[in-house]
């Protein structure tokens, strides 16, 4: 930590005081002292002895400069205080030495970082818990605005935030803390910022909420942490208009059963399958495009809507996506199963242009249906779930009727 040394400091006692501070060496830290040297000058970049003892964890050496009258205000040309440089190290005793000789607590240097941003910002949390007996203000903002508490959260260490937090460390909901957390999978600080208050709706810059983010990383525990503290399910990123729904679908990386439990949390919240994305296009939509289609059949089953048509297709140079409603979509790619979905989900199938001199089994099963009624059961089917939409399953699921017909309404007799 020695800087550079003054030309009139070399080969001097002061040089060698320097020098013995930064080693920690007692005894010659003490001969010097014996011998008359100044205690309190000051090398190119403002360093004094104290300062270099500060940063070693040799409290004898700092209590003989204290002793001497070194003085623990001094700051170098950065405006670093020797508390500051115990306390970036978590040298405690140092600490308490230099807060008993009379140092500020709340001492700032050149980017107005206070000794316990420093502590926080390494994890000392010794030396944080001693600082916060002491007095030291926890909302102290560094040059840039940010606080003791981003720093804790930044470092993921929920002890230290707990300790803030208990000590009246304030959220800034400007900081996205909490977007952080989520980010980073932290379960537990994600609790302790929504219990300390958190905007659990507040947007960041990318226009996602807490609960977006938690959909595009696939945590299914966070989403339900979130809409049980009064996150809004529907809500959208003001960019791209997408709800934690069009997320979820956007990112299955974690496979159908992530989707799953995720679908279950907000349909349990009043998930709403029909929101559009600022491009025009519902959750629906969004699957079948990206070919999830164990998530389109899901959507289909919890009652999303066959038969929207689209007049904004933004794939009009791709042949394959080059048609105006999602039935065809599916048709041209061949997915029958999903294709038997869309029927029995209530598809208006007099808009199916399907060839009459066709072969597949579904195909002719669809041109059969065109000019002939459908089972009684099946029109029933379709029926009840035109009442109930989107809340097909919560619904259902409170009639009193045999499981077996509970199965049907919901398709599940399906695969």
């Amino acid at each position: 930590m020695l800087g550079r040394t003054r030309s009139s400091l070399l080969g001097t006692l002061e040089e060698k005081l320097f020098h013995a501070c930064s080693r920690g060496d007692i005894e010659n830290v003490k001969y010097y002292l014996e011998q008359g040297c100044k205690i309190n000058v000051v090398d190119l970049g403002n360093l004094t002895p104290l300062h270099m003892a500060a940063a070693r964890d040799v409290g004898e050496v700092l209590e003989m400069l204290i002793a001497a009258g070194a003085n623990v205000h001094h700051k170098t040309t950065d405006k670093i205080s020797p508390l500051h440089v115990s306390a970036s190290r978590g040298l405690l005793n140092n600490v308490r030495l230099l807060v008993e000789a009379g140092a500020h607590v709340d001492t700032l240097d050149s980017s107005d970082r206070s000794p316990l941003f420093m502590a926080v910002s390494r994890c000392h949390i010794e030396v944080v818990s001693y600082l916060l007996s002491q007095g030291a203000k926890v909302n102290i903002e560094e040059i840039h605005g940010y606080t003791p508490l981003y720093e804790a959260v930044s470092q993921k260490n929920t002890t230290i935030v707990k300790m803030l937090l208990r000590a009246g460390a304030k959220i800034t909901q400007s900081h996205h803390l909490l977007h952080y957390a989520i980010l980073h999978r932290h379960e537990e600080m994600v609790r302790l910022l929504i219990s300390a208050g958190s905007i659990v709706n507040l947007r960041d810059e990318s226009g996602d909420t807490p609960l977006i983010l938690a959909a595009k990383t696939q945590q299914p525990n966070i989403a339900r942490l979130l809409l049980e503290s009064g996150a809004a399910v529907n809500y959208t990123n003001y960019i791209t208009g997408n709800t934690a729904l069009h997320e979820a679908i956007k990112n299955m990386r974690g496979g159908t059963q992530v989707f799953e439990e995720m679908f279950r949390i907000f349909q349990e919240h009043d998930v709403d399958l029909e929101v559009e994305s600022e491009s025009g296009y519902p959750a629906l939509y969004l699957a079948i495009f990206l070919r999830q289609d164990d998530a389109a059949a899901i959507l289909i089953r919890h009652g999303a809507s066959v038969n929207s048509v689209f007049h904004n297709n933004p794939c009009k140079y791709n042949y394959e996506m080059f048609t105006s409603d999602l039935f065809h979509w599916v048709l041209h790619r061949g997915n029958y199963q999903l294709l038997e979905l869309f029927i029995h989900a209530g598809y208006n199938i007099r808009n199916a242009h399907i060839p009459k001199t066709t072969t597949h089994p579904i195909e002719r099963w669809i041109v059969h249906l065109q000019s002939n009624p459908m089972r009684l059961c099946d029109l029933c089917r379709i029926k009840v779930r035109s009442l109930f939409k989107s809340k097909v399953y919560k619904m259902v699921s409170r009639l009193p009727v045999p499981p077996a017909i509970k199965t049907f309404l919901k398709l599940e007799d399906i695969n």
